[in-house]
């Protein structure tokens, strides 16, 4: 089975803790040959934490604690730095800020972003005349300002990215790339939870090609659409629906055994025989139904599902059929 690829949000706390690691250590190393030793355990104890982040998300894959933790370290650490050595470490609340943005989402980011400023300028406002204090104070509200509106702005395309990518543009159900990810993930769960066992529902719509031919791909693609709606009324929760391809559709039954599912898998036959789509069509379709099995890939289960499918075919359409 292909591992899956590492995500966007481990990828950036596996950069920001290595590189916190990097940026930190020389400071550690100077400030314990200057013998500042409460500045230096803080160091060191912001390097255990990065180094500590960086081998849990590394074998766990695990973000949500990591993100939060990585982040709050930001909003702490600095203004006690601040409050220890003085207005000179105030050019650290530029990447602090940044980091915590690529962390958290926009607005999250933006309220510990003021939280921390409003902290740091309590600290300087004995510290540096007042020209310097509103020049320094403007401008880094100024950047958290400017970050808030340039990630809430990517945040909310890379959301609409995400949604197209992972739907199908015809029916909107999840499409190949989505079930892709759903398999991985319930057969990760699987490994893990050997009691636990998920079932497979691959359906075919019979004889779609001549449906195409005789009525053209308009009333082809409606039909499609009315399908997938049709068959997403009936799904409950932990009961996904996706498009492999052409008239070929997936359901991904979550924590349930084939017996469970094969009931599903029945009721959904017998509403599409019952219904009449566009132009008074009937429509029949024949399923495979296969449930995981724990040393077996994601090819596999869905190779026999498949299989179960075109055994249902073979025996005249209109049936459920159950995988070995």
């Amino acid at each position: 089975m292909l591992e899956k690829k590492r995500s966007t949000e481990e990828l950036i706390i596996l950069a920001l803790s290595s590189a916190s690691t990097v940026c930190l250590l020389p400071f550690l190393a100077w400030r314990t040959i200057e013998q500042d030793w409460l500045v230096a355990a803080l160091d060191l104890l912001a390097i255990m934490v990065a180094v500590g982040l960086f081998i849990h998300v590394y074998i766990t894959r695990n973000v949500i604690y990591a993100r939060w933790v990585l982040a709050i370290l930001c909003a702490v650490e600095l203004p006690i730095t601040i409050a220890l050595k003085g207005p000179a470490q105030i050019g650290w609340i530029y990447p602090a800020i940044i980091a915590m943005f690529m962390l958290l989402s926009p607005t999250i980011a933006l309220m510990l972003s003021l939280t921390m400023i409003s902290i740091i300028g309590g600290i300087l406002w004995s510290q540096l005349n007042s020209l310097m204090y509103y020049q320094s104070l403007f401008s880094i509200l100024a950047t958290a300002l400017f970050i808030y509106a340039f990630t809430n702005h990517m945040f909310r395309q890379q959301q609409i990215l995400r949604q197209l990518s992972i739907k199908d543009p015809l029916t909107g159900v999840g499409n190949r790339r989505a079930l892709e990810d759903k398999l991985l993930e319930l057969m990760s769960y699987k490994r893990a939870h050997r009691d636990n066992t998920s079932t497979l529902i691959l359906i075919d719509l019979d004889q779609f090609k001549d449906i195409n031919d005789h009525y053209g791909h308009a009333i082809g693609d409606q039909i499609l659409i009315t399908f997938a709606s049709l068959v997403n009324q009936k799904l409950r929760n932990n009961e996904s629906l996706y498009r492999l391809g052409g008239e070929e559709f997936v359901i991904t039954v979550a924590n349930k055994n084939r017996d469970k599912a094969s009931i599903l898998a029945e009721e959904i036959r017998e509403l599409v025989d019952l219904f009449l789509f566009t132009n008074s069509i009937h429509l029949t379709i024949s399923i495979g139904i296969a449930e995981s099995q724990a040393k077996e890939t994601t090819l596999d289960w869905l190779g026999r599902a498949d299989a179960a499918m075109y055994k249902a075919k073979g025996a005249g359409r209109n049936l459920c059929c159950v995988a070995a």
